[in-house]
């Protein structure tokens, strides 16, 4: 059996690693916004009871993610959600400070400490900077909770789930974010704002999962004549951004 001095970085990360996984149904999409770019994916094309499992890029905790439906369920279309993106984005904006030195502590600096010096002071010093920067993404989350949304029921949990474990609170930026993917519409961003990959991302997942549930449906049904129709929406979408 490996030495705790291993055991204990690696279960950091596979900590993390599970908070950061969301399991997605079949008409649902999973969007990293960073950077003013947007990515898009469908998750793993296995399926885990009847999901996909989506594992956002783990070295960029700061990325606002979202989970949209693109089928019948569906957000109605509105007005563009930009404004509102950019309110989130920038009220979040402080939180992701610490959440990034949380990252670079449990990749960059966890390890080598628990590997080359075991259980000592040095491990207890990383701990207390860790448990320190969690206080403080909490302190202001707590402060931005009315701009964020936040329900003071919502905001208990999350600061149990990170006072907890402290690889939880790198998620919190996802967590918060993820909170607001009802005011998105995905052929609205698609057409207004993906760049062309992210337009030919979302073109072929909803493609394959149209493809899945046409086969269960019979021909020239009113239900396989709208998936259809949806699916040909995407493609056009994925070749045109007007």
């Amino acid at each position: 059996m490996p030495p705790i001095e291993v055991l204990l970085p690696l279960g950091a990360v596979a900590f993390y690693l599970f908070d950061a996984s969301v399991m997605l149904c079949g008409d649902e999409l999973a969007l990293e916004w960073h950077a003013r770019r947007w990515r898009v994916s469908g998750g793993l094309d296995v399926l885990l009871g009847g999901r996909r499992l989506f594992l956002p890029n783990p070295f960029t905790p700061h990325a606002l993610l979202f989970r949209v439906r693109w089928g019948e369920d569906a957000a109605e279309p509105g007005s563009d959600v930009y404004p509102r993106l950019e309110q989130l984005d920038r009220a979040l904006a402080p939180v992701k400070i610490p959440v990034v030195a949380l990252a670079v502590i449990l990749f960059g600096v966890l390890p080598p400490v628990s590997w080359y010096y075991g259980a000592g002071a040095a491990l207890l010093a990383v701990f207390g900077a860790a448990y320190v920067l969690v206080g403080a993404a909490l302190v202001l989350l707590f402060r931005r909770r009315t701009a964020l949304g936040l329900s003071p029921r919502r905001y208990a949990g999350l600061a149990l789930e990170a006072l907890a474990c402290a690889p939880f609170a790198i998620n919190l930026v996802r967590k918060v974010s993820m909170s607001q993917s009802q005011c998105l519409h995905v052929e609205s961003l698609a057409a207004g704002h993906f760049d062309a990959p992210a337009r030919r991302s979302m073109a072929t997942v909803v493609a394959a999962r149209i493809g899945e549930r046409l086969a269960l449906e019979d021909d020239g049904s009113a239900r396989a004549a709208k998936l259809v129709a949806l699916r040909d929406r995407m493609r056009r979408l994925s070749r045109d951004p007007d």
